[in-house]
C-alpha cells in the first residue's frame, strides 16, 4: 500500500510541475487553470510536510478538477465575496510564478487571447446568421432569428413560426 501511496504522490507533483509550468508558459491562462495549479502545488506542499499518508494523494487528484469547475462556477456567477477573493488569490500566484516575465508581455498575451476568442465568436455568429433570418414581432417587437431551413418547413406545412417571447405568429 506504501507503494501506491508514493505513485499517487508522485503524480500529485507532476501535476503541481505540470500546471504551474502551463501558468507560467502559457500567458493567457485562464483563471482557474491558475487556481488548479495552486491547489495541486499546496496539496502536493501540505502532504509533504505535514507528513500525511502518501494514499490522500489519490482523492486529491480528482478534487483537484471539481475545485477547478467550482471556481469557475464561481467566476462566471461573479459571486460577491468568492470571487473577489479567488481573483485576489490567483493573481497573486500568477505573479509569483511569473516572476522575470514583464507585466506587459503578460498583458499583451491575455488581449491577444481575447481577440481571438472575440473573432471566432464573430465568426461563428456570422456563420449562424447566414443560414437564418431576423424576424420581428409586430406584437412584442422581439427580433426572432429563424433558421432558413425551419422557414422552409414551416411555409410548406402551411403554418407560420411564432415569436418566441409571446407566442404570436411571425409574418414575414
Amino acid at each position: 500500500m506504501e507503494v501506491l501511496g508514493y505513485i499517487g504522490y508522485g503524480v500529485l507533483v507532476f501535476f503541481a510541475v505540470a500546471w504551474t509550468f502551463c501558468v507560467r508558459t502559457q500567458l493567457a491562462a485562464g483563471l482557474h487553470t491558475i487556481m488548479g495549479a495552486l491547489f495541486f502545488v499546496v496539496s502536493a506542499i501540505l502532504i509533504g510536510v505535514l507528513e500525511i499518508n502518501k494514499l490522500h494523494s489519490w482523492w486529491v487528484l480528482p478534487s483537484g478538477f471539481v475545485i477547478v469547475m467550482i471556481c469557475t462556477v464561481i467566476l462566471s456567477t461573479e459571486i460577491p465575496l468568492l470571487s473577489s477573493f479567488v481573483r485576489y488569490l490567483g493573481s497573486i500566484y500568477a505573479s509569483l510564478v511569473r516572476i522575470g516575465i514583464p507585466a506587459g508581455k503578460v498583458s499583451a498575451a491575455q488581449t491577444a487571447a481575447d481577440i481571438e476568442t472575440y473573432e471566432r465568436w464573430v465568426q461563428k455568429e456570422d456563420q449562424r446568421s447566414e443560414d437564418s433570418e431576423i424576424v420581428e414581432c409586430l406584437k412584442c417587437e422581439t427580433k426572432n432569428r429563424i433558421l432558413s431551413q425551419k422557414l422552409e418547413e414551416a411555409s410548406r406545412e402551411g403554418r407560420k413560426p411564432v415569436c418566441k417571447n409571446c407566442g404570436e405568429p411571425l409574418t414575414i
